[in-house]
């Protein structure tokens, strides 16, 4: 293995077994940047979404049997495969099975994505770095392609991508140029600030929210008090900002403000288009089977059969509960503070000695922090155009982790 700050890389798969998990990953990844488009094509019994997660399950599985496997990368995803595990038992008691076999796929897509990039980046890094780009222009397509629709029907615009869908996918994007940005990068920062707005002007108050809340976390200390003084200052002008266009934004106000306000803070009423009688039907349903739950789709079923338009729960930590039970809740959230606690730890080292691939690091830390955020209040956990491109930027970072990496030639 090459020294740390090599020039170059030692290639160790063979040319045309990488290069075939490197266009799987574009195709995944610029698929991806359409967001939801696929969904509203339907193909048969499937929508071209569905048919999508078939191949990207079917192609990540396959090749991640032949990409030379690393080990030691696996014992951080221990819990994660004890959770799917525990997902495809469910399937034998599931009142949803068409809904759970869904569910369980896009999980198991996130899962194997994950581990392919991991083992492909330890083997050869430079396809972790692949990755970051090709995301980056998967999430400035949809951007560019939201802006567009945005001029021809206005702000919220769900015509051609979904608006919540689009700022799920959109912030990506921010955590890439937000990474960039904490490195001295200062283009970065406008181009996390313009996703940002429009992201805003999808009037997608979650995503929105998330996005404010990652420019400081984006400047988090790893030491000196310049960085703390610096993430303060950033916390309070975005928060100016954000109370700011709430106040004098109309459009955006009245996503806020005005509605089904039946969430308060003080006496604040915050519209929350009627999640909170979702919650209450599915925390009924969970507590007649708290500790196993009632198999991988089941919340689906239960939505659908009490409001028949809407499908999911928004609340992909509820969704989990009543699928699964408090016994998978506790797996995954395990799952998700293992590779939280990696990803921060690698970051930590990589930024320590002022490496490049640190921003790497960062930029998968922020986008797990915002997947973990959107779930709270949305359906992310299967959404594969969300759950796919994650699974690739976070095996990159656990790749390159394992590997030792700290430079790369072409990483600026």
């Amino acid at each position: 293995m090459n020294s740390v700050g090599s020039p170059t890389f030692a290639r160790v798969l063979d040319p045309p077994l990488l290069l075939t998990v490197q266009l799987v990953s574009l195709a995944v990844l610029l698929a991806s940047g359409l967001v939801d488009m696929a969904g509203a094509l339907q193909l048969g019994p499937l929508s071209a979404q569905a048919i999508l997660t078939i191949c990207y399950f079917g192609a990540g599985m396959l090749l991640y049997l032949l990409v030379p496997s690393t080990a030691p990368l696996q014992v951080v995803t221990i819990p994660l495969c004890l959770f799917i595990s525990w997902a495809i038992l469910s399937l034998v008691w599931t009142p949803a099975l068409k809904s759970g076999v869904q569910n369980v796929l896009v999980i198991g897509t996130f899962i194997i994505l994950m581990l392919l990039a991991a083992s492909t980046s330890a083997n050869s890094p430079a396809f972790a770095f692949l990755v970051e780009r090709n995301l980056n222009r998967a999430a400035t397509f949809a951007s560019v392609l939201y802006v567009l629709t945005l001029l021809l029907d206005g702000l919220g615009t769900n015509q051609v991508i979904g608006a919540r869908s689009f700022g799920l996918f959109a912030l990506f994007g921010v955590a890439l140029h937000l990474s960039k940005w904490r490195y001295r990068n200062y283009r970065g920062l406008v181009g996390a600030t313009l996703i940002t707005l429009v992201i805003g002007a999808s009037l997608s108050r979650l995503a929105l929210g998330i996005a404010v809340l990652l420019f400081p976390l984006s400047q988090l200390p790893s030491r000196g008090l310049t960085r703390i003084v610096k993430a303060f200052a950033i916390l309070i002008a975005v928060g100016i900002c954000s109370y700011a266009a709430v106040l004098y934004v109309q459009p955006l106000q009245e996503r806020f403000l005005s509605g089904d306000v039946s969430l308060k803070i003080g006496s604040l009423g915050i519209n929350v288009s009627g999640r909170l009688a979702f919650w209450r039907v599915t925390l009924d349903s969970l507590n007649e089977s708290p500790v196993f739950g009632k198999g991988a789709g089941s919340t689906e079923a239960l939505i659908e059969a009490m409001f028949v338009e809407i499908r999911h729960p928004h609340s992909d930590y509820l969704r989990i509960a009543h699928d699964y039970g408090i016994f998978g809740l506790a797996l995954w959230i395990v799952s998700v503070g293992s590779l939280l606690f990696r990803l921060w730890t690698s970051w930590r080292v990589a930024d320590k000695v002022k490496a490049p691939s640190a921003r790497l690091h960062l930029t998968a830390f922020l986008a797990l922090i915002a997947f973990s955020l959107q779930m709270t209040m949305e359906n992310a956990l299967v959404y594969v155009f969300v759950a796919a491109p994650l699974g690739l930027l976070v095996g990159a970072s656990l790749g390159l982790d394992r590997r030792g990496i700290h430079a790369h030639p072409n990483f600026a």
